[in-house]
């Protein structure tokens, strides 16, 4: 029995994120205390939308077990956000083409409206991705150096890396 739960405990951590379930707790126990979630187990991303919307409306992925309620609660709670409406949309996965796209796994999305005049401005991302950029080309040169490096060898990989020069 032991071995079959080791097992379960190494597959279930190779189990990405956005596919596993979430357990679900009784709401109330009878004569007992209501169980606590310390830690959350769903998950949310923020999108940012292909056309304009208005500056209290804000797009998410969310956990595909989330329902209205709780992403609203899961805003309130966690970052206190107050949230006038929760809207929620599930997409179908697409089908892929053999060897040339994978199968893209449904997703659900929720537009959320912000109460109490609250707006949000996507951040961004520009000068972030351009320090990403500089970095890149600074370890694809190093890459390449490395490389050479190694290939200046090949000749003598029988010989041990501390003995060549």
């Amino acid at each position: 029995m032991a071995s079959k739960l080791a097992k379960f405990g190494k597959f279930h951590s190779r189990i990405p994120l956005w596919k596993q379930k979430v357990p679900n707790y009784p709401l109330y126990q009878q004569g007992g205390p209501q169980n606590r979630i310390l830690l959350c187990y769903f998950w949310m991303k923020l999108i940012k939308p292909h056309r304009e919307v208005p500056k209290n409306q804000v797009h998410f992925e969310v956990h595909p077990q989330m329902s209205k309620h709780d992403i609203k609660q899961y805003l309130e709670k966690i970052y206190n956000v107050p949230v006038l409406k929760v809207a929620v949309n599930n997409e179908d996965g697409k089908p892929g083409v053999y060897k040339q796209k994978p199968y893209e796994e449904p997703k659900k999305k929720a537009y959320v409206t912000l109460a109490g005049g609250q707006t949000f401005e996507y951040p961004d991302v520009s000068s972030i991705m351009s320090q990403y950029e500089k970095d890149k080309d600074e370890f694809e040169t190093t890459d390449r150096a490395f490389l050479r490096q190694q290939q200046k060898n090949w000749d003598r990989l029988s010989i041990p890396p501390w003995f060549r020069r």
